[in-house]
């Protein structure tokens, strides 16, 4: 048995000098230790975010100057849209980074849901900082139009933000066609039912940022043409929405699975399967997932076991299972099975459950 580190072995007994309390039965202590979970599989959504990152710092200095300079509403919607894309950028990469952290005694099954709040977080900025102040300076820019913006300048810096845009694009799209060809998905389908959430997140904000400086130079052009500030308005509106349309995309993603979303009917059959698969299981009870992170299940069955089974033979029998369900499913990182007298009522899907997993699981190959 695993012993506990010195750190918490002094703490203890401090605490316990502190109290008057005698120290106590670190054996017991052992007993709640973390699971050894395997090791999720990585990607590269550490490195596509960092590449991001990169190219919107150098787009938020650049388009703040030529914001400044031109006095252009949708210059400053493109502005708050980078600048909030590396806002993001920094808290995805963080999150990332302490996801990938080991269990231990506070988080027994690791750090993985961690993501998806700092990923929550980010939607929220996209949609405070670029979509609504994005809105509202367009509105102004409407309501009184100044004076029309550099039309050269401002297209030269949406150029070059386009260019870089479209190289962070590729890199997001190239990872998101990798991990859907493991999956063997089409990539629609997988950016729309996959658990890491970090990928998606960049390609989408990548695919806004392309949309919105189009908007921004169409803006731009139209006001240079007909020598009036409201199309520079209008199009900083655009802007916004498209910012707040992709914010409440990710943010909904994000909450489905903070929110302890279970996996598709099809995975809870094909354990149901290999439950049942073994001549010891007279029956399956209840059957529950669970994602605890990015590619990492947790399951919980209740099974029957075959009359005449020993105390002995019973233990064997979960001890085969386990690495069956594993088999099956390899992104079961936890399976924890209950063995019962009768078997409980199974609980029916309900009208909003069928028609969730019919709009993201049409058909077997999500599994």
């Amino acid at each position: 048995m695993r012993s506990l580190p010195r750190w918490l072995n002094v703490w203890l007994e401090r605490l316990a000098e502190r109290q008057g309390r005698p120290v106590p039965d670190l054996a017991m202590l052992r007993m709640v230790q973390p699971h050894v979970l395997p090791a999720a599989p990585g990607g590269d959504s550490a490195s596509t975010v960092v590449f991001a990152l990169s190219l919107d710092i150098v787009l938020v200095a650049g388009k703040a100057v030529a914001a400044a300079l031109t006095g252009s509403a949708a210059l400053f919607a493109e502005t708050l849209h980078t600048a909030a894309d590396a806002t993001d950028g920094v808290m995805l990469y963080r999150a990332v980074r302490r996801s990938r952290r080991p269990p231990d005694l506070a988080h027994p099954y690791g750090y993985g849901q961690e993501l998806y709040y700092c990923a929550l977080l980010a939607a929220v900025i996209v949609f405070t900082a670029g979509g609504a102040l994005s809105v509202w300076e367009g509105v102004s820019q409407v309501r009184h139009p100044g004076r029309t913006a550099d039309f050269r300048l401002g297209a030269v810096v949406l150029a070059v933000g386009f260019v870089f845009d479209v190289l962070s694009f590729t890199t997001s799209r190239r990872q998101l066609r990798r991990e859907a060809a493991e999956r063997e998905i089409k990539v629609s389908r997988h950016l729309a039912t996959t658990t890491d959430t970090t990928a998606p997140a960049v390609y989408l904000q990548d695919l806004s940022s392309i949309i919105g400086g189009l908007l921004a130079l169409a803006g731009l052009t139209a006001g240079y043409l007909i020598g009036s500030a409201v199309p520079d308005g209008l199009a900083a509106i655009a802007v916004g929405l498209l910012l707040a349309t992709v914010a409440i995309r990710l943010a909904r993603r994000n909450q489905d699975l903070l929110t302890l979303r279970a996996d598709s009917p099809d995975v809870l059959r094909r354990i149901y399967q290999a439950l049942t698969s073994d001549p010891g299981v007279a029956g399956v009870g209840r059957v529950t997932t669970i994602y605890i992170g990015p590619h990492r299940l947790l399951v919980l069955a209740e099974i029957q076991p075959a009359v005449g089974l020993t105390a002995e033979q019973l233990c064997e029998l979960v001890n085969t299972l386990r690495p069956q369900v594993q088999a099956e499913i390899p992104r079961v990182a936890a399976c924890f099975l209950m063995p019962v007298s009768d078997l409980p009522a199974q609980i029916g899907w309900s009208t909003s459950d069928q028609d969730y997993w019919a709009l993201r699981f049409p058909g077997p190959d999500q599994a």
